[in-house]
């Protein structure tokens, strides 16, 4: 992690001083904050609001044409549930530091779905929905048990290990 800008959320703090990123020990997550993943896999607490405080202060990053196609295909294929638009997903693109990782997960999670719905086509709303919760949170977490426990209603999905399994190919 950077340390060279004080107001980054690299490093952590926000242009207060308040930390955006903490680690994070289990049990309830406080209002405005969610939990993530660092790129060393440490599982961190993100303030959300000083997150997208010190984002806003960034220039953005420019996208590529081939770049912009891509997250025009997964959003087509998580329309039901990924419900921003092109234009502002293409600004929350532009503002993060490594849109090309970000990018790379969202298809993996629209791969994964795409997979998934294959073989699942009767599915009802509910099941799609929860489908999607169950890949999303896959991103995040590393293990069956860790995705249980941040989507509880996961365990009633059928082929649930097969969910995990292709999210992790």
């Amino acid at each position: 992690m950077s340390t060279d800008d004080p107001g980054s959320v690299e490093n952590g703090s926000s242009p207060s001083g308040v930390p955006t990123i903490t680690p994070y020990e289990g049990g309830p997550v406080p209002a405005g904050h969610v939990v993530v993943r660092d790129q060393d896999g440490n599982t961190m607490l993100l303030d959300v609001a000083a997150a997208k405080a010190a984002s806003d202060r960034l220039p953005p990053t420019e996208l590529t044409p081939d770049q912009i196609r891509r997250i025009a295909a997964f959003k087509h294929v998580l329309v039901e549930h990924e419900t921003t638009s092109l234009d502002e997903a293409l600004t929350n693109f532009r503002r993060d530091r490594t849109p090309e990782r970000e990018i790379q997960v969202w298809e993996q999670i629209a791969r994964t779905y795409g997979d998934e719905l294959a073989d699942r086509p009767v599915a009802d709303a509910t099941e799609r929905r929860l489908l999607y919760k169950t890949i999303f949170a896959c991103s995040f977490y590393g293990t069956k048990e860790e995705v249980l426990e941040a989507v509880p209603d996961a365990s009633s999905l059928p082929d649930l290990g097969r969910v995990i399994e292709r999210w992790s190919r």
